[in-house]
């Protein structure tokens, strides 16, 4: 299922985190591959997800990131088949931030 997120863009300290408001997204409902289901994914925004989640494709527009956070407790998980990032034509650098807040 083709899906793309429509909210506003999230904030670290932001909970619940924004991927996992079912209202964000365009169709309503939270992607997450479960038995059955296939997800293809549109990240225009900031977004920032707390919860594990699995999909098939995901697409990052030149506006849009994903934050995989940490909670008290579990590692953050995020598993995505294929990945695109839009436009394909720039100075592209990766950079891996771990972030763990205990509390």
């Amino acid at each position: 299922m083709e899906t793309i997120y429509v909210g506003p863009p999230g904030t670290f300290d932001e909970e619940p985190t924004n991927y996992t408001i079912a209202e964000n997204w365009s169709p309503v409902g939270v992607p997450n591959n479960v038995a059955g289901s296939s997800y293809v994914v549109t990240i225009p925004e900031a977004v920032f997800v707390d919860i594990p989640i699995t999909i098939t494709s995901l697409t990052l527009n030149a506006a849009g990131s994903l934050t995989v956070k940490d909670t008290a407790d579990s590692a953050g998980l995020f598993i995505v088949g294929t990945l695109s990032i839009i436009p394909v034509c720039f100075d592209l650098q990766f950079r891996l931030r771990v972030t763990r807040r205990f509390r």
